[in-house]
């Protein structure tokens, strides 16, 4: 079984952000790889430590130039990246409780319709505003 790839569909032609976006799929990749193990507790804790920074870093850089374009939509965006942070905090605190395979399975679910939905649809609207800004 393979798991989504990196396709130039997904890009938004910058390239700061294109790389961001590719380190999401290694977070996918690594997860997807722990389908099936029998987890201890705590054991994707580090993953999700690395995903949650790795979030924090990459809305900073959209927000960031949200601000500086005045990305007409910035606001609701931002509220988009709050539910993310929120269910990878969600993620590590049932991880604690909950070692079933489910979870590894919602965890990569989570992952991939961030890069389908939240990349394909919300990221690629700013595309255009930022290229128009010179920025590529």
């Amino acid at each position: 079984m393979e798991t989504v790839s990196w396709s130039g569909a997904f890009s938004v032609n910058v390239k700061e952000i294109d790389e961001q976006h590719r380190r999401f799929l290694r977070f996918l990749r690594e997860a997807y790889a722990k389908i099936g193990m029998q987890l201890k507790p705590g054991e994707l804790n580090p993953l999700l430590d690395r995903l949650m920074e790795h979030a924090n870093e990459h809305f900073a850089t959209e927000e960031k130039y949200f601000a500086e374009f005045k990305y007409e939509y910035g606001a609701h965006h931002i509220e988009l990246h709050e539910k993310i942070r929120t269910e990878i905090v969600e993620f590590r605190e049932r991880h604690k409780n909950d070692l079933s395979a489910n979870l590894t399975w919602e965890l990569v679910d989570f992952l991939e319709n961030w890069l389908l939905d939240h990349v394909m649809k919300h990221d690629k609207l700013y595309m255009e505003t930022f290229n128009a800004h010179g920025l590529y």
